[in-house]
């Protein structure tokens, strides 16, 4: 299936199903909306290019072909590699930022939900165990975590009967590998005086729901009856 529609720069977090509207690749295998619990994937393969991504997932990928110069740049600092087969990387849900390679390449992409690796954390570390978040890397290798993504990929190719179940021991067993080896607590942020959480869901809804037209700043203050300088400001806050 190919998808080269012009990439478009994501304003908030967006589910694995939207990812297509913002990058433009041939997918080779596609393993999103299948119905499994915490866990979809993509098998992808993109020409030379740049584009945000900022998604509510966490994210494995598994390099399969292709020896780009990979450069992630995020938080006012740049990480880069160039990476080979078989070389994974790691990227968490709660951060965004500017991913670009210089050639041609493939990759399997697993996507874990945060209420996946949270609950192995509680399983693991106890219930005040806090919140985990994966250390952001373009380059690492695991051969049991690169297993458990071939193995998911592999499930994900078939329909077999008990799919959901062999997949839900997949992810799992990949998000204990995970914590293990490639997560560690997620650093403690001072509070910030943005949207609650009923709002913010309102006003990404919104968003969502608008984005074929020009959503102007005026038009989602007006939402919220706030000005526009006010909404900015929380906005900036929350998301």
């Amino acid at each position: 299936m190919k998808n080269h529609s012009p990439a478009k720069r994501m304003h908030f977090p967006v589910h694995p199903s939207e990812l297509l509207q913002h990058l433009s690749c041939d997918v080779w295998l596609d393993g999103v909306g299948r119905g499994w619990d915490d866990v979809a994937l993509r098998g992808v393969s993109c020409e030379p290019a740049s584009v945000y991504m900022h998604l509510r997932s966490h994210t494995v990928i598994a390099y399969v072909d292709g020896a780009p110069r990979v450069a992630r740049r995020f938080g006012g600092r740049e990480i880069a590699a160039r990476v080979a087969p078989g070389e994974l990387a790691f990227k968490d849900c709660g951060t965004g930022s500017e991913w670009s390679w210089d050639g041609p390449s493939s990759a399997i992409q697993v996507y874990l939900s945060p209420h996946l690796l949270q609950s192995v954390v509680a399983e693991i570390h106890g219930p005040n165990a806090g919140a985990w978040c994966l250390r952001d890397c373009v380059q690492a290798r695991d051969d049991e975590v690169l297993g458990l993504v071939h193995a998911i990929a592999r499930e994900a190719a078939t329909d077999e009967p008990g799919s959901n179940l062999m997949m839900k021991s997949l992810a799992q067993q990949l998000a204990v590998r995970l914590i293990r080896r490639h997560a560690e607590p997620a650093p403690q942020s001072p509070a910030r005086a943005g949207f609650d959480m009923v709002r913010r869901r309102k006003i990404a809804s919104f968003i969502a729901s608008n984005l074929a037209a020009p959503l102007p700043v005026a038009t989602l203050a007006s939402q919220e009856n706030l000005s526009v300088d006010r909404f900015t400001r929380l906005f900036r806050d929350t998301f």
